[in-house]
């Protein structure tokens, strides 16, 4: 790599961490912003602490076999305390790897694992390049939306939404 080459690309890295350091420090001081970011972690049985519970709950009742495909709507409320119920329909467990493992059971964590061994050796077949093709910067690019998405869905069901999954599969591609 030409010297110019490296010391302009440390520089964009540097500004980059820099431009990051400072939105988050503006978020983190504006009186504006205050609360942004924050989760209701109060008794509301829809809040995500909540829901991830009732999820956990059935994922380790069920754990063997899973609860079966689709059936997150059908079964949560048996897990639900009935003192805190709303009348607010849970569809999703918001988290996608603990729906997947509360329906598919050990076939989904076993799904899981091998998505992100695939995923690691892509990752580091990548990384471990000095110098990338045009090609593989593509693929690099797409590695890190595929990324985004599987930290996203830690927090949200946005795989099931279909221009989310179209947009994985063909990141994925």
């Amino acid at each position: 790599m030409v010297p110019a080459q490296s010391q302009a690309r440390n520089l964009t890295a540097s500004g980059l961490v820099l431009l990051a350091a400072f939105v988050v420090f503006v978020i983190a001081t504006s009186p504006i912003l205050a609360g942004l970011g924050m989760t209701n972690s109060s008794e509301d049985p829809t809040s995500r602490q909540n829901m991830w519970s009732f999820t956990l709950a059935a994922a380790t009742e069920y754990w063997r076999i899973g609860t079966g495909a689709g059936t997150y709507e059908s079964v949560i409320p048996s897990f639900e305390n009935p003192n805190i119920v709303s009348s607010r329909y849970i569809a999703s467990a918001h988290n996608e790897y603990l729906q997947l493992v509360m329906e598919y059971g050990v076939a989904g964590v076993v799904v899981i694992l091998l998505a992100l061994v695939w995923l690691g050796k892509r990752t580091w077949s990548i990384l471990r390049k000095s110098a990338l093709s045009n090609s593989q910067q593509f693929q690099k690019a797409a590695l890190l939306g595929v990324y985004i998405c599987m930290i996203h869905s830690l927090v949200d069901y946005s795989v099931r939404t279909p221009a989310m999954a179209a947009i994985l599969s063909l990141l994925v591609a």
